[in-house]
């Protein structure tokens, strides 16, 4: 069983400085209502699949197409979770009544975008009431906060105080994509041993807001030469296929981008990255973006007979 990711939105009612997608107030870009509920119906459709993932930008400015995908979801007995930064949760009541509605829907998990970053746009209180509304509606929930070496976000879990308990929080180091290019690359996390596991961590089908599919859910991977096609070509049988059957990946599972590099390396390729690295993602970004490794991709007689 597998989750289709949907990022549907690039706007967002907040503009921060780390963000991967630089969503902002001011963007147009997204995928249509009917193009969401069209590829959410496939995915809830499909066998193989078990939970969808919605996203943005900001996914509750679209509030009404996120039940109706919920309501999709449920119909076909499958989870529907949706992140967002908690700017709802204005006051307890407010906060109560959205997590019922979304929970009524369908909606099975609320992941909260929770960090520094993110603070000095939404106030404390509101995650607090979202965070509380969620343990009273039994909703389940967890907190995704980025983290760099000056903003760890431990002052911020200390003021979020008894809302935070019980709740499952998962740290990820920044990755310098989108706005977040302007964060000082000395600030970032790089563990000395980050070259030992070079292995894809998992290959999640993400329909994307720029019209594309990925096989990947990372913000790094999210550039054209990594794409699987348009999001109105690829259905979600043809995508899960791809991501199954591709040599490629199936040589980024089973080998890691340790062993392509090093085969790289052999043939002369320029412009690999070095460690340490962020993590593997950031060395997927590197590697895809560099247009000698991609022809020799296409021209290695070791990729061709790796069985």
């Amino acid at each position: 069983m597998t989750t289709i990711g949907v990022v549907i939105d690039q706007k967002c009612n907040i503009r921060c400085a780390h963000c991967c997608f630089a969503s902002s107030p001011q963007s147009e870009l997204h995928l249509s209502d009917d193009e969401v509920l069209r590829i959410v119906d496939g995915a809830a459709r499909n066998i193989n699949v078990d939970t969808i993932a919605i996203s943005g930008g900001e996914a509750l400015l679209r509030f009404p197409l996120i039940l109706k995908c919920a309501q999709i979801a449920k119909s076909n007995n499958k989870k529907c979770t949706v992140m967002t930064n908690g700017f709802w949760g204005i006051t307890s009541i407010s906060a109560d009544a959205k997590v019922r509605a979304l929970q009524k829907a369908g909606i099975s998990s609320l992941g909260f975008s929770v960090d520094d970053f993110h603070e000095a746009h939404i106030p404390i209180s509101r995650i607090q009431n979202c965070l509380n509304a969620c343990r009273e509606n039994r909703m389940q929930c967890s907190i995704d906060m980025v983290v760099t070496k000056n903003h760890t976000g431990a002052s911020l879990l200390e003021a979020l105080g008894e809302a935070v308990l019980g709740v499952p929080i998962f740290r990820y180091p920044l990755q310098r994509v989108g706005r977040a290019v302007s964060i000082p690359s000395t600030d970032l996390f790089r563990p000395e041993d980050s070259s030992a596991n070079l292995h894809c961590p998992g290959f999640q089908v993400t329909y994307h807001f720029d019209g594309k599919v990925y096989p990947c859910c990372s913000p790094s991977a999210f550039q054209e030469t990594y794409s699987l096609g348009s999001t109105k070509e690829i259905d979600v049988n043809k995508a899960l296929h791809t991501v199954q059957y591709n040599r490629l990946f199936s040589l980024m599972r089973k080998e890691g981008f340790g062993w392509l590099m090093d085969h790289a390396r052999l043939d002369g390729v320029p412009g690999l990255p070095d460690p340490p690295y962020i993590n593997v993602c950031e060395v997927c970004n590197q590697l895809f973006s560099n247009a000698e490794f991609l022809k020799w991709l296409t021209t290695s007689e070791t990729i061709k007979n790796e069985k």
